[in-house]
């Protein structure tokens, strides 16, 4: 026997030996119960359960049998080095054999060294005749002679109306991109390179991370289920396939899945861990707006609980509206669900008022200009809870009112926003486009841009007492929030204009210069982006800082070619910085001479200051040691990988760190090919990933949905690459937590641990940094370095998960499963 501790026939299985089995056997995790059920049997019995089971013979061996690969987690990676470390020390094979289960990655070749070694057979009672056929030997053979072929795999991620997305990949050159083929029932449809970026196939595969690809097709038949497949282009083997039924059939094709998921309890594990990919394939590309609300509707979402009589005084501005467009709107202020309103017509000229009086609207109140139409015909109530403001270039959807009532249920919120697209008049559902999905409030986001749109709902008493243009609603709700009232977003569609309503970047910085509390020590700008992402309307605010001083902190072991350019950089935007620059290097028992004679000269210099650190790496530590020998008021943690790009960045991200409820500042990182690397992250509420980079690859000119990459915004977490906080804040929260967050999660945990603490943390790109994180540098998927960050990842979820979840600034409407802000989920 090779492992002592697997010696004799009477080995138990133990709680490691089941969840290897299930990894090895089935390619999935098995939930607690099941564990349980196995543990403390004999473990060659077990094994053979496995083996010898209705999953096998159905999964894999049936495949085998065909020479197909199975679908599922045996393909989608290669063997875990925690598995085939256990198949070598815990069962009883030769030497030899163990060497190889250590070495060997692909599955096929690990089954046929295990059941073809003598020791295993005898152990366990397995060989190529138990549980294989024949057919399925003879397959396993084929497969692992020709492993080149079947270590190309692919998988189909989504698909809408004009595209299939996914990603393919042979796991033998990572480097190369394959061309795939779309096969739609049996006929060829389309071709295309498979060599778009995305870090997070980089991260789960290494390589240069260049292995999407959308294939274009022509559509699916309504009433229609087609097969798709996606193939090969050199070989012509099926890589992956798919079903998808026509657009109008997708709400039952959710019924359907669910329905299975009731039916099947004894694999609902594995159905499970399907579904969100599967309900995620209902969902509509954001291009396809206008199918989505035809399918689900957007108006949805809020409950309808006690506010049933609340009285509305609804606003109309209607300076400058066409009959038509005055018409529509009131006509859905009428078809309310909620029926306590006064809707009070204004702004009107005479011919306004002539049109409303033709269509039998009975108007009561002032008069030319403004006319009013209550709920009953009656006289008008001047009496009221809530003011809705609304322009005449909109309409409402039915249950609006109702949905707004439903908001100031709790007594606090002073005004609340919902959602809104733009129709086409007298178009059909499918025409409506632009959705303007908001995230929950952000007060630093409101201040550069009025993203909370015209048609807002004020508590009694807070609604402006002149609307003198459309930006009134969004500037109130600034000085509302400004004097710490909380305001209340409406997930859900609730007004549709007839064209995306402009913005007027002057009008607003007017607007933004009499709300802000502190407009006298700001400068606020019109905006525009250093890379040309401009956002229409936009301004920029600009605080000077108070601090004397940065101490912007850099890690390193070696590296010149990285940490001279990053060095370099800072000490340049000295000059164009109000703040002094306490530059200090942790150098990590550097022993290359050009880089220990580059520190030299710096130091001789006195510009920069030099931290020796020896023993394990420990990123959290070094920064933790670093900090206790810092200057300055704000600390900045670096990357030796970056480079300076914003000259004023230091004097931007003191300005924000000081502000009392501000914790933790990240910066815009952009590759070196120009395109964004990150801007902030999103919580996608699930463990595995809880955390995604927004906007990685796109251009840097790209300013992002609603200008999230071009404007200062509340995120979630922020990347350590290049992070900013308040040394008194930092020391307040206890530093990095080096025992748990070593090398991966620090930075995120901190963010959590300030925002826990009431400290918002913000993406802010007006200070931005080339990240020279190199696509092609590529990861090791069995690496030290990516057990370290699923196993932070997991802890992350566990300590932060229940509490931080779900992302208030990515609206519910987006899909988890897909990249942010590309594809909308099914609703509810």
């Amino acid at each position: 026997m090779h492992c002592e501790k697997s010696r004799g026939e009477h080995a138990r299985a133990t709680q490691e030996d089941v969840v290897a089995i299930y990894a090895f056997v089935l390619g999935r995790t098995p939930d607690e119960a099941a564990v349980q059920a196995f543990i403390g049997h004999d473990l060659p019995f077990v094994i053979g359960i496995f083996f010898d089971g209705p999953e096998f013979r159905d999964r894999v061996s049936s495949h085998l049998a065909e020479r197909r690969l199975p679908a599922g987690g045996l393909v989608a990676e290669d063997v875990p080095a925690w598995v085939r470390a256990w198949l070598a020390d815990r069962l009883p094979v030769e030497k030899a054999a163990a060497d190889r289960l250590r070495e060997e990655i692909f599955w096929p070749a690990l089954y046929q060294t295990l059941f073809t070694d003598p020791n295993f057979q005898a152990w366990s009672g397995l060989s190529p005749a138990r549980p294989f056929t024949s057919d399925a030997w003879d397959g396993l053979t084929y497969i692992t002679d020709n492993a080149g072929l079947f270590r190309r795999t692919a998988e189909v991620e989504s698909i809408d109306a004009d595209w299939v997305q996914g990603w393919a990949v042979d796991r033998q050159a990572f480097d190369r991109a394959l061309r795939v083929e779309l096969w739609v029932e049996g006929r060829f449809v389309s071709s295309a390179i498979a060599g778009g970026f995305r870090r997070d196939l980089q991260d789960r595969f290494g390589g240069s991370g260049a292995f999407e690809f959308r294939l274009p097709h022509t559509g699916f038949p309504n009433r229609y289920t087609a097969s798709l497949e996606i193939r090969d282009a050199e070989t012509g083997r099926s890589l992956a396939t798919a079903t998808q039924t026509g657009l109008p059939n997708g709400p039952e094709a959710y019924d359907a899945l669910v329905s299975e998921v009731r039916k099947m309890r004894d694999s609902l594990e594995r159905i499970q861990s399907a579904l969100p990919t599967a309900i995620s394939r209902l969902g509509f590309p954001l291009s396809a707006y206008g199918e989505y609300a035809s399918t689900y509707g957007c108006a949805e979402g809020a409950e309808m609980s006690g506010g049933e009589r609340r009285r509305f005084l609804v606003s109309l501005m209607a300076k400058g509206a066409g009959p038509d467009e005055i018409e529509d709107a009131v006509r859905s202020v009428l078809d309310q669900t909620h029926r306590h309103w006064t809707l009070e017509v204004g702004g009107l000229d005479a011919h306004g008022e002539q049109h409303l009086r033709s269509r039998r609207f009975r108007l009561s109140g002032m008069g030319f200009p403004s006319a009013q139409i209550s709920a009953t015909g009656e006289h008008a109530d001047q009496t009221y809870d809530i003011c809705l403001i609304m322009s005449a270039n909109s309409v409402l959807a039915p249950t609006a009112l109702a949905s707004f009532s439903s908001a100031f249920e709790d007594e606090a919120i002073m005004a609340a926003y919902a959602d809104s697209d733009v129709f086409v008049p007298g178009g059909e559902a499918a025409l409506r486009h632009d959705p303007q999905l908001r995230p929950d409030f952000d007060l630093d986001l409101l201040c550069q841009w009025p993203y909370v749109g015209d048609c807002v709902a004020f508590r009694a008493g807070k609604a402006p007492a002149e609307l003198g243009d459309r930006l009134v609603p969004a500037a109130t709700v600034l000085r509302l929030a400004q004097e710490g009232a909380r305001i209340a977003h409406i997930p859900a569609v609730l007004t549709s204009h007839r064209a995306r309503p402009s913005v007027d970047a002057e009008l607003w910085r007017n607007h933004v210069r009499s709300s802000l509390s502190d407009a006298s020590e700001v400068s606020i700008e019109l905006g525009q982006d250093l890379f040309g992402a401009d956002v229409e309307g936009a301004v920029r605010i600009k605080r000077q800082p108070s601090s004397r001083a940065v101490s912007v902190i850099v890690p390193t072991h070696n590296a010149l070619e990285l940490l001279k350019p990053c060095l370099d950089s800072v000490l340049r935007s000295a000059q164009d910085n109000s703040v002094a620059v306490d530059l200090i290097v942790i150098d990590h028992a550097s022993d290359d001479s050009e880089t220990r004679a580059y520190l030299d000269k710096l130091r001789e210099q006195n510009l920069i200051r030099v931290l020796p650190y020896d023993g394990p790496f420990n990123w959290a530590l070094m920064n933790n040691l670093a900090v206790e020998q810092a200057l300055g008021e704000v600390l900045v943690f670096l990357n030796n990988d970056t480079v300076v790009i914003s000259p004023d960045w230091l004097d931007e991200l003191a300005s924000q760190a000081e502000r009392p409820d501000v914790g933790c500042v990240g910066a815009r990182l952009l590759y070196e090919d120009g395109s964004l690397q990150h801007a902030g992250f999103i919580a996608r509420d699930r463990e595995a990933n809880f955390l995604i980079h927004d906007g990685v690859g796109a251009p840097a000119a790209n300013p992002g949905y609603m200008g999230r990459h071009a404007l200062t915004h509340q995120a979630v977490a922020v990347t350590g690459a290049c992070m900013a906080i308040q040394t008194s804040k930092f020391l307040a929260l206890g530093g990095f937590d080096a025992a748990h967050f070593p090398v991966e999660g620090n930075d995120v945990d901190l963010c959590l641990r300030a925002w826990s603490k009431g400290l918002k943390t913000l993406y802010d790109p007006h200070f931005s940094l080339y990240h020279l994180e190199s696509k092609s540098r590529g990861f090791s998927r069995d690496g030290e370095r990516l057990k370290v960050a699923e196993a932070a990842g997991r802890l992350l979820w566990r300590r932060w998960g229940e509490r931080f979840r779900r992302d208030p600034f990515f609206n519910p409407r987006f899909d988890r499963e897909a990249r942010p802000f590309t594809r909308l989920r099914p609703w509810p």
